[in-house]
């Protein structure tokens, strides 16, 4: 996307400098959160290396965590919405939408292949924050329609399109950054580390035109960022100088 205007492209820069200042920020959080995954993932950094030692690691955490998961996981969740008792048509209305919920629902874990409340448990214990996406899977499938590089790409969002119109996924709260201000959350960021065919099958052409003339294999790894704020969406991918994706704030909030 080489077509920003001098406010785009001050704006797009802005975001970049605060999304890197933003990261920096949550550098003891991301350490104490590694240090956690260590103990659930029973990681043991010095392990003695003495021959007369014989290690034992401790399934303390790993145990807790998951049994606590299996308990608050082992029934499907309820979707409850409030309504005026009074009012019939409402009350028709409101186990409308409730099914439609429960049904989108399932059919994003059904595309995962993993429920995605167990998602949200696990980084609600583990993490004690929940960070998510829901992504229309329309637009997966309009971002890759005619691609020769991304037939895969949209076979599998075709697919995923007659399962659910949406899909809800939850990510590692540690590439997760929130910006704060004295009202609550004014911005989220979010790292990803992926493939370039990957990046290719959720956004297309406008990954093509942001590479430009640098060329990339489908299986070369690379670290994808995605800024929301009030204003503006950017999506954009180290070592690249364009955006793959920069527009704004389409919601009326």
């Amino acid at each position: 996307m080489s077509d920003l205007d001098s406010a785009k492209r001050e704006a797009f820069d802005d975001i970049r400098h605060r999304a890197e200042k933003l990261r920096t920020s949550y550098s003891e959080r991301d350490g104490l959160l590694e240090q956690m995954r260590q103990m659930y993932h029973m990681e043991w950094d010095d392990i003695p290396s003495e021959p007369w030692i014989k290690p034992t690691m401790s399934t303390t955490a790993y145990d807790a965590l998951t049994g606590a998961v299996r308990l608050m996981t082992s029934t499907e969740p309820q979707f409850n919405i409030r309504f005026d008792e009074s009012d019939e048509q409402l009350r028709q209305a409101s186990s409308a939408i409730e099914a439609a919920a429960r049904s989108m629902w399932s059919g994003s874990g059904r595309v995962t292949g993993r429920p995605v409340h167990y998602e949200m448990i696990l980084s609600s214990l583990w993490a004690g924050e929940i960070v998510g996406t829901v992504t229309r899977t329309a637009d997966l499938v309009d971002a890759t329609r005619g691609m020769q590089s991304s037939r895969r790409y949209a076979r599998q969002a075709e697919q995923a399109q007659r399962e659910t119109p949406y899909l809800f996924q939850i990510h590692n709260p540690v590439t997760c950054y929130t910006e704060y201000t004295m009202l609550g959350p004014s911005a989220v960021l979010r790292r990803a580390e992926t493939t370039w065919g990957d990046v290719l099958g959720i956004y297309g052409r406008a990954a093509e035109e942001a590479a430009g003339s640098s060329r990339r294999k489908s299986d070369d790894r690379v670290t994808v960022w995605d800024w929301t704020d009030y204003d503006w969406r950017a999506v954009w991918v180290d070592q690249m100088s364009e955006p793959v994706m920069f527009t704004e704030m389409g919601l009326d909030f």
